[in-house]
């Protein structure tokens, strides 16, 4: 039966009358049976949304499908398909390419129209799943442009040119991708780098993140909002940052949500414990990230749960599983930060319960925060010694796959002293110069600048990262393959940042 037909298989007929057309006397629902459903099934896979076996019975899988559909198309969500869900996969199912010649336009993240609904089918029927055959260029379609582009070798950048279109036109339709034991015929020999930055609010009206953002942009390819906390039980607290999302998604940068557990004691053990090691309470957080992603249009999560009991370190990693399957079906990303150690030290209660193996067998991606070693609570240090941060990523590139990994890049610094501690970046600090004399100076071991000044009498021992100490860092990143860097915070850095960055990253 053609799928355009599928509205007639809710139409039934009274005893002795004729056809109610337009009108659904029955629906389909889970437990439903038949090759009505086997109907639905298979429309449901052709739009991308099903994977499952075409088998005619309506069971919890098929159900899954049909509620992601109806929240992708705003309808009202229940898993049932009744008139309006059929009116709709009706109409998805009708969309038709324009043409089958090769297109001239460019398409790349959020484009829409006939020519992302030709690449949709293309890259479906050659086994590159792009999600619904809507004609939106979402992140689902960019991924599956990507693949394809691995899979014939060309430039890996999601961005759909005279040169892919030519690929994808040139494969006949029988093609599929190639199983986990296949290779692709070629692949770049210079993937392209992750520049992820972290976008905060640290008072009402800070612009700071948003002026980076807006200013860099083009140095950027992924943005996490500072976003949601947790409660106890699992739920979300907080509040979308709407101007920073908006711009991050009107620059085409890949928009992360960050969920951790801090509250005003700091970052949370007992908090992350009660959710963490409760299956209901897991649960409940993972289904509330999936609806806030999907309903705020986040490409995935960044999971920054911090300072988590050792005895937790199976919970933690349960955690992500559940939530790494929740989003697969959605090509959604999930991403975690982890605290920095150099060896799997079981008496050290800070780093202990994130298992680096097995975390790099779940993430797609890992920012390993390799900053704080000297921190606001201690004595004076560097902040990110060069010593310290390559002995790190020696150790995480054992347990981890390296294009995997996100080496932490701070843009900040402690201004420590006998009546307390300061935040400050490198802008503050030339500032602390010109107010009170001397300079800054360098340490080679560390590879980091200091500068020591007196304010009233008292002693200030201010170590900070600036351009000149992280553009060594990045060298480790082309050393060890890595897959990126992950700076903490945007706002705090400075032009001559973006320019090592560029040099050094981009180049």
């Amino acid at each position: 039966m053609p799928v355009l037909l599928l509205l007639s298989l809710f139409l039934f007929t009274f005893p002795g009358g004729p056809p109610l057309q337009g009108a659904i006397i029955a629906v389909l629902k889970q437990g439903s049976t038949g090759p009505q459903v086997a109907e639905l099934q298979q429309g449901l896979k052709t739009l991308g949304y099903y994977s499952g076996a075409v088998d005619g019975i309506f069971g919890p899988v098929t159900r899954q499908a049909v509620i992601n559909f109806q929240r992708d198309f705003g309808l009202i969500v229940d898993g049932i398909v009744g008139p309006q869900t059929a009116q709709a996969l009706q109409k998805a199912l009708s969309v038709k390419p324009v043409s089958t010649q090769i297109p001239s336009s460019v398409l790349k993240l959020g484009s829409i129209g006939s020519d992302v609904v030709l690449l949709q089918t293309k890259l479906s029927q050659l086994g590159f799943n792009p999600g619904p055959i809507d004609g939106i260029f979402g992140y689902k379609t960019q991924a599956a442009v990507m693949k394809f582009q691995a899979f014939r070798g060309l430039v890996v950048d999601g961005i759909v040119g005279p040169r892919t279109w030519s690929a994808l036109f040139s494969v006949p339709s029988s093609s599929t991708l190639p199983s986990s034991g296949d290779k692709p015929a070629s692949s770049p020999s210079s993937p392209s780098l992750t520049i992820l930055g972290y976008a905060t609010y640290d008072w009402p009206g800070d612009k700071g993140s948003y002026n980076s953002i807006a200013n860099y942009s083009s140095y950027l390819t992924t943005v996490v909002t500072f976003t949601y906390g947790i409660t106890a039980t699992g739920n979300l607290t907080g509040e979308i940052p709407w101007d920073n999302l908006n711009l991050i998604k009107s620059r085409g940068l890949k928009p992360l949500l960050l969920v951790h557990n801090l509250d005003s004691s700091g970052f949370n053990p007992d908090l992350a414990h009660s959710v963490l090691a409760n299956p209901a309470y897991r649960s409940n957080l993972v289904q509330n990230l999936l609806q806030a992603v999907r309903t705020y249009g986040y490409a995935g999560v960044n999971v920054d749960i911090e300072g988590i009991y050792p005895s937790d370190r199976s919970n933690y990693i349960q955690f992500l599983r559940e939530l790494k399957n929740a989003f697969a079906p959605y090509g959604l990303l999930l991403t975690a930060a982890i605290p920095a150690k150099d060896y799997d030290n079981p008496y050290n209660s800070w780093s202990y319960g994130y298992d680096y193996k097995a975390i790099g067998e779940i993430a797609d991606q890992v920012v390993i925060m390799t900053y704080d070693e000297h921190w606001f609570g201690g004595p004076p240090g560097p902040v990110a010694s060069l010593p310290w941060v390559t002995r790190v990523v020696k150790y995480a590139v054992t347990q981890i796959p390296s294009q995997k990994i996100l080496l932490g890049i701070a843009v900040y610094g402690y201004d420590w002293s006998a009546t307390g501690t300061q935040v400050v970046n490198a802008r503050k600090v030339n500032q602390l110069v010109a107010t009170y004399g001397g300079s800054i100076q360098w340490d080679n071991t560390a590879s980091v600048p200091y500068y020591i000044y007196y304010k009233n009498g008292v002693r200030h021992e201010v170590w900070f990262e600036n351009a000149y100490s992280n553009a060594i860092k990045f060298t480790l990143v082309r050393d060890y393959n890595l897959g990126g860097i992950a700076i903490w915070k945007l706002g705090d850095e400075d032009a001559d940042f973006w320019q090592a960055v560029k040099e050094k990253l981009l180049q």
